[in-house]
């Protein structure tokens, strides 16, 4: 009996669900800081990058839910090589810069103190070297989540390529090089003008 009930332990520490009823100080002191949190409803949402466990939502002070880290979107993201800046909602010119990008979406991070709401209809630009050519891109996007971060807002974003299947792909091209040159550990080793 006792072997099992150690076996069923190790499955629930494995799971994450050891953390559920516990405080925002009991979390922090098991998992570190966050690396990003956010409130939305009635919740505090903490998010992290590394373990097991990538996001903690709090009601009135408690762990209700931990989902266990697994990669959510569908297509491949990168990070570019060298900062590339980006223009959102051009009638407002909030300047930003590229966090990651796939040919589903962008997280970029500025400094706009209110960010976006999720579901807001944005439109982005920015130019990514592929191919040797700077490649201009102006995007219609959705607002997919916002966070705050060490003093930096983080905003997701899902574009709307349904009009230009060209840009997809181009910007498939990006990935697939960007992509590439990190599984051969190149990837801040030159910029993409192959």
């Amino acid at each position: 009996m006792a072997r099992a009930h150690a076996m069923a332990d190790s499955k629930s520490l494995d799971s994450g669900k050891y953390l559920l009823g516990k405080t925002a100080r009991e979390i922090t002191s098991i998992m570190g800081e966050p690396f990003a949190y956010y409130t939305f409803h009635d919740e505090e949402v903490y998010l992290y990058e590394s373990g097991k466990i990538s996001t903690i939502a709090f009601r009135n002070g408690f762990v209700v839910i931990c989902d266990e880290l697994a990669e959510t979107r569908r297509t491949t993201r990168v990070q570019p090589s060298e900062t590339v800046p980006v223009l959102l909602n051009r009638d407002r010119n909030v300047r930003g810069s590229l966090k990651d990008i796939s040919i589903a979406g962008a997280a970029i991070q500025h400094s706009q103190a209110d960010g976006y709401s999720i579901g807001n209809r944005v439109e982005i630009s920015f130019a990514l070297h592929i191919g040797g050519i700077s490649r201009y891109f102006q995007i219609p996007c959705r607002v997919h989540d916002s966070r705050h971060s060490a003093g930096e807002q983080y905003s997701i974003f899902l574009f709307d390529l349904t009009q230009c299947p060209w840009k997809k792909k181009l910007l498939s091209r990006y990935v697939q090089l960007r992509s590439t040159l990190t599984e051969l550990g190149l990837h801040n080793e030159f910029p993409l003008h192959v």
